[in-house]
């Protein structure tokens, strides 16, 4: 299997330049896309006023959450336990 990952140039640690985030295997045409905070602000509305799917998928429990790296800071899994901590999920 393999999951495309986004690798942002000069952010991401292991890609600060295109060829270091192929590690020296560069395709002929990589796909680039240019995200603007326009693009990241809409797309952050869009998620936050999506309504839940109809049927009975909503009314299953959910067993598992999992987050973590690489796509969560050592910051934000910090702060996901300061807010977790303590407190349950569900019964049991």
């Amino acid at each position: 299997m393999n999951d495309p990952i986004m690798h942002l140039m000069g952010y991401t640690p292991e890609s600060p330049t295109l060829e270091a985030a192929f590690k020296g295997k560069m395709p002929k045409n990589p796909e680039r896309f240019t995200v603007t905070m326009d693009d990241v602000v809409e797309m952050f509305r869009h998620i936050n006023n999506i309504a839940p799917a109809p049927g009975p998928e909503r009314a299953k429990p959910v067993d598992i959450v999992i987050f973590g790296c690489p796509v969560a800071t050592f910051e934000e899994v910090r702060e996901v336990a300061r807010l977790v901590k303590g407190k349950k999920v569900k019964p049991g």
